[in-house]
């Protein structure tokens, strides 16, 4: 007997949460300059939030995946490769944010660690396993665009 498939609907939540991802990193860029502050401060606190949801959303789905056991093994391990990067990549602006002044950090060199770490988190997720992908995808992504939307002023 054929094991039956379940088909999941092609409009699930995770396409409406990378469509807000997407349409945030728009916003809160230079392209959104003309529009109220309102929206783009609203949009901007959106896009600092996601990094953290998406790293601990990863991390979660990383372990059922793992539990499961459903995906072959080296999907497995890009996906835990594809974790510890985008953990990496959230990890380097808030150690820069709170030691800059104590290690004398400069952002521009850990800018490009952040951006490798952030591509090789999107790399993981697009062959890593199923459940993991969304996270790791959005998360490279919207770590890639924070290091090239926050001005080198700001950290």
């Amino acid at each position: 007997m054929e094991a039956e498939h379940t088909r999941r609907p092609w409009l699930s939540w995770e396409w409406w949460f990378g469509a807000l991802i997407i349409t945030c990193l728009i916003l809160s860029s230079r392209l959104g300059h003309g529009l109220p502050q309102a929206l783009q401060n609203v949009a901007q606190l959106v896009v600092l939030s996601t990094p953290l949801l998406l790293t601990v959303m990863a991390w979660v789905q990383f372990a059922l995946a793992r539990k499961k056991a459903h995906d072959p093994r080296w999907r497995l391990r890009l996906s835990l490769l594809g974790c510890i990067a985008l953990s990496l990549a959230l990890a380097i602006p808030l150690v820069v944010i709170f030691f800059a002044m104590i290690f004398l950090l400069d952002w521009t060199r850990l800018a490009v660690w952040c951006l490798a770490s952030s591509l090789l988190a999107l790399l993981a997720g697009s062959l890593g396993a199923r459940s993991v992908r969304f996270p790791l995808i959005f998360g490279g992504l919207v770590m890639v665009g924070l290091v090239v939307i926050i001005p080198l002023g700001v950290l």
